[in-house]
């Protein structure tokens, strides 16, 4: 027996609306056999990059073949195209509008569709909600055995966001905070392997007010509202507050310069 197909959401809908129920169902009443995973509907809303962050945190965890729909859609109704993306491993359907711009700078993309073919939309799309009427029923569609090249035309020029980028200098590594989750910890753009050379030598990490004098294994290895920098689950740097929130104590948010130095 072949595994029941998969699809994670990714939105900015939250959990008060009839938006989530509506999109769900209009996948199921094409295939009732789906896996729908809620990844994350409390995205800030309108906010496509905070979006493409989630979805580049969790989608790897997720088995080959998993169909990620990502619905963060300020443009919703205007110009920007609807479109689908193939990975070798995974899909990705959604706004043509930066949302896949994390995804696509981890994963080859090696095909991507603007989706054209309306009768596998919704019959009689909402200009407001293109999640129901025309990425959750392509998403369906896809998982129920419809090819990619039936879905729209092959297109080269989807969008990508300019994401921030690491600037290096001797002893010196300069990031941005990129995300902030809901504890409060501070994730920057600083890969693990950037802090490889600081193995076996001191390290000073700057963010805001707080000067941090190496790197910890856990949140516990301070004393608590204290803070800290520790390499979190993603293999990035990350300015935590033991017990507390780093964006509160050091009001900081995403955009917030982040030094480390090599001592």
């Amino acid at each position: 027996m072949s595994a029941r197909p998969i699809i994670t959401l990714t939105t900015d809908y939250g959990l008060r609306d009839y938006y989530v129920g509506a999109l769900k169902g209009a996948m199921l009443s094409i295939n009732p056999d789906l896996v729908i995973v809620d990844a994350a509907h409390l995205v800030t809303g309108h906010d496509v990059l905070e979006a493409a962050f989630v979805l580049h945190g969790f989608y790897r965890s997720f088995p080959k073949g998993t169909i990620h729909l990502a619905v963060v859609d300020p443009g919703v109704g205007g110009p920007r195209r609807p479109v689908l993306m193939e990975s070798r491993d995974h899909s990705f359907i959604g706004p043509d509008n930066g949302i896949f711009s994390f995804v696509s700078q981890d994963e080859r993309i090696e095909r991507a569709w603007h989706l054209t073919a309306t009768r596998y939309f919704a019959a009689g799309v909402s200009d407001t909600f293109h999640g129901r009427d025309i990425f959750g029923p392509v998403a369906a569609h896809l998982a129920s055995g419809v090819e990619p090249r039936w879905l729209g035309q092959e297109i080269t020029d989807f969008t990508r966001l300019q994401l921030p980028e690491v600037k290096t200098a001797g002893n010196r590594i300069a990031g941005l905070v990129v995300y902030v989750d809901g504890f409060g910890n501070l994730v920057t753009n600083i890969g693990a392997e950037l802090l490889a050379p600081a193995a076996g030598r001191q390290l000073r990490v700057t963010a805001g007010k707080a000067v941090i004098a190496g790197l910890s294994q856990g949140y516990g290895a301070v004393p608590p509202g204290a803070p800290l920098a520790v390499v979190g689950s993603l293999q990035t740097l990350e300015i935590s507050v033991n017990k507390g929130s780093a964006a509160a104590a050091l009001g900081l948010a995403r955009g917030a310069a982040v030094l480390v130095e090599i001592l």
